[in-house]
C-alpha cells in the first residue's frame, strides 16, 4: 500500500480539505482491500452475517421498519470500518472492536438517516443528484468513525473531498456495486464475503487519500 501517503493527519475538516490528495489508484485499492480482508476474513464474515440479520429483522418491524433500517445502516457499517481499521493498523480484531461505535452512536445514526433522505430525494429529482450524492458520501462514515467529525461535517467533508475527483470515485463505486451484485447472485451468501471486502476496498482508498489518525482509531481517544 502507499505508506508514504498515509501519514497521520490532524482531525479537523478544514485540515482534511486543505490537503492535496494523491492520485487515485483504483487497481491498488482493490488489490490491497482484498489483502486486508483475506488476511483475517472470519471475524468480518461473521460480523457481516450478524449485520445482515439485524437489518433483516429491523425491516420486519411494523410501521417503522424502514426507518430502523435507515437509522442502523451507517452505524453497522461504521463498526465494520472500525474493526478493519484496527486490523490495518496491525492490531488483533475482537468482537469488542465492532461494538466500540456504540460508545457514541448518535453521529452515525444521524448520518445514516440524513444521507438516506438526501440520496432518496436526489434519486427522485431526475436520478443524477442521487447518483452524485451516493458517490460523494463514500467517505462520510469513515470520517465520523476515524476523525470523530459530527454527522453533517462528515457528510459535507466527504462530499467536498470526493467531488474533486468524483468520476474516478464513481468508477470505484461501480466496481463495488458489481462486486456485491455478484455476491447477491450467489444465493445471497456471497454478500458475506463481498460486503466486508467492499468495506476493505473503501477503507484502503480512504487511508491512501486521507491517512488514518494516530492512535490509528481516533475513537479510542474519548
Amino acid at each position: 500500500m502507499h505508506n508514504n501517503n498515509t501519514a497521520p493527519l490532524a482531525g479537523s475538516a478544514e485540515e482534511l480539505l486543505n490537503r492535496t490528495p494523491p492520485p487515485l489508484a483504483l487497481a491498488d485499492y482493490v488489490r490491497d482491500g482484498w489483502r486486508l480482508f483475506i488476511a483475517n476474513p472470519v471475524p468480518h464474515i461473521a460480523y457481516t452475517a450478524v449485520m445482515l440479520l439485524i437489518l433483516l429483522v429491523a425491516g420486519w418491524v411494523p410501521i417503522i421498519g424502514q426507518l430502523l433500517v435507515m437509522a442502523l445502516a451507517a452505524l453497522l457499517l461504521g463498526a465494520l470500518y472500525r474493526a478493519l481499521g484496527k486490523q490495518m493498523a496491525g492490531g488483533p480484531v475482537s468482537a469488542s472492536d465492532y461494538l466500540e461505535v456504540l460508545n457514541d452512536p448518535l453521529p452515525l445514526v444521524l448520518l445514516s438517516i440524513v444521507s438516506s433522505i438526501l440520496i432518496g430525494i436526489g434519486f427522485l429529482l431526475l436520478l443524477l443528484p442521487g447518483i452524485y450524492l451516493s458517490v460523494a458520501y463514500l467517505f462520510a462514515v469513515p470520517l465520523v468513525v476515524f476523525y470523530r467529525l459530527e454527522f453533517w461535517t462528515g457528510l459535507e467533508t466527504s462530499r467536498k473531498l470526493i467531488t474533486r475527483q468524483w468520476f474516478i470515485y464513481f468508477i470505484l463505486m461501480v466496481i463495488i456495486t458489481v462486486l456485491n451484485m455478484v455476491g447477491a447472485a450467489v444465493f445471497v451468501i456471497g454478500l458475506l464475503v463481498t460486503l466486508p471486502l467492499s468495506a476493505a476496498i473503501v477503507l484502503t482508498a480512504f487511508a491512501h487519500q486521507l491517512g488514518l489518525p494516530q492512535p490509528p482509531l481516533a475513537i479510542e481517544q474519548r
